[in-house]
Parts: C-alpha cells; structure tokens; sequence
C-alpha cells in the first residue's frame, strides 16, 4: 500500500473491491443509486503495489490536518474535483483505527455530507461538528485529543468500452482531526520549541513533549545526517514521552522538523541531556 504525503494527508490507493466502501454506484436506465456493498474482491497485495504509484485522486482537500477549537459551533475541510469526472466522496471519522467500518465507529462528531458527488471543477465543503458522546463519556480538558478524517474517492464506473482492460481504483485519504480544549497554556504553534530530549542508560533516547498540544515531526535526526538514530513522521502526544533507540553514544544534539496548524514545516535544533 502507498502513502502520498507525509503526516497529516495520508492516502492509500486500493483496486475497486479491495476495501469496501460504505457504497456503491449502479447505473439502471440513466439514474444512479448507491446501495450497499457486501463483498469484497480478493486481490494479490503484489499487485496492488505495482499499480498504486499511478492512481492519482481527482479530489484534492485543502490543509493536511483540521483543528476543532471547543465551543465553535463547527469547522469546515473544503475540496475540489481537479480531475476530469464526477467523482463520488464519501466521509467518516474515526478514532485512530484505519480498518473500522464508517457504520461501526463511535466518535464525538458528526459530519454532513456524508456523501456527495463533486463535478469536474466544482468544489465540496464538509461541515464538522462536536456532539459528544452517545454514552456521556467526555474528553479531557487539559489536553488536545486527536482523531482522523476519512475521505474515500470512487471513480465513476467505466463503459464497457473505457474499462476494457482497465483497473479502477478507489483513493482514501486520511487527515488527522485535533479537538483542542478552551484555555490551554501555551502556544500551539510554537509547541515543537518545548520539546525535551535526554540520553538513559540503556542506549534510548528519550523525548518528552510537556505541551498540551501534539506535535508533528516530519523527520528527527540524531547526529550529523541522522548518524545516531532517526524516525519520520513521528506524533509526540500532549503531557507525555516517547523513546528513540539510539546508534552510538556520541551524539550531543538532534534536529527535527515540526509542521504546524497550517501544514508548515519549522526546523529546531536542541542538545540532548545527559
């Protein structure tokens, strides 16, 4: 399976069939209805990574990861159809388990459309919002939570003519969802500054975020050109820490790359504790 961007965007390319969307398209005498699917095809992994790199999807999204502030009323992702056909999206949240069924997931949001077929050059907004949970459970206040937005892609079916010898493919994307709490100290932005890093005995590498927000690194280095160790992408969660193995014990600083709210990437530099 391919990964297209780094982070926040994460799309996956699969064959028509091999993951199975909530919907399909039938066409009967020039109208469309979705139903839905019960089976999926049994298709060979070697083939699909062959044949991944070429998909490209039609639907581009706007930013590569959405912010929910507590007490807006809601938060909106925009996209547009920059390919050639209609293109049928469909969108879910989930709680970090990539292989959840849309009808299975239990999250605090909900999202309209849930489905929506977007035109060549025409766009589609999604509109996000916070209800809680079904059960009352809420979520912590001293902190960001995370969860991740899903937008699946279907290409219209192919005329027997187009899709002779043709494999369609469906493109899923997936974007990191930050709720983020009233009243949080500190700035989100600059958050990446305050990590700590310090050498244990065994050998590891241990950074800790004191932040309550999550911090996103493209890529952290160790040594010169990573010489002692590095890890890319690497989501440091709020008020905790996280271990790197180490190559060596001569390193005295790490670099490392941290994207902010709006997808862009800052570079930092530290010394490692001893």
């Amino acid at each position: 399976m391919n990964t297209y961007a780094c982070d926040g965007a994460l799309a996956q390319s699969r064959p028509q069939g091999w993951f199975t969307p909530a919907f399909t398209v039938k066409r009967q005498g020039g109208m469309a209805r979705w139903r839905r699917r019960l089976g999926v095809a049994a298709l060979g992994a070697a083939m699909l990574a062959s044949l991944a790199p070429a998909a490209r999807a039609s639907l581009v999204i706007t930013g590569t990861r959405v912010i929910y502030n507590a007490g807006s009323p809601e938060t909106t992702v925009k996209m547009s159809n920059e390919g050639q056909a209609p293109a049928l999206m469909q969108a879910w949240i989930d709680d970090g388990n990539a292989e959840a069924k849309p009808d299975e997931v239990q999250v605090p949001f909900f999202l309209t459309p849930p489905l929506a077929r977007v035109d060549p050059g025409k766009g589609q907004t999604l509109r996000i919002f916070f209800n809680g949970y079904p059960d009352g459970k809420t979520l912590p206040s001293d902190r960001e939570s995370v969860f991740w937005l899903n937008v699946l892609e279907v290409p219209p079916k192919a005329t027997p003519e187009e899709g002779h010898g043709v494999l369609q493919l469906t493109i899923r994307s997936r974007l990191k969802l930050f709720y983020r709490p009233k009243g949080l100290s500190g700035n989100p932005l600059t958050a990446a500054a305050d990590l700590t890093f310090k050498r244990k005995p065994n050998g590891v590498l241990e950074v800790h975020n004191p932040t309550p927000y999550y911090v996103n690194l493209q890529k952290l280095e160790v040594g010169e050109n990573g010489a002692h160790g590095s890890k890319t992408p690497w989501m440091l969660a709020p008020l905790s820490s996280d271990e790197l193995r180490l190559k060596g014990t001569g390193a005295k600083s790490v670099q490392y790359w941290a994207i902010d709210d709006f997808g862009g990437v800052t570079p930092y530099q530290a010394a490692i504790a001893d």
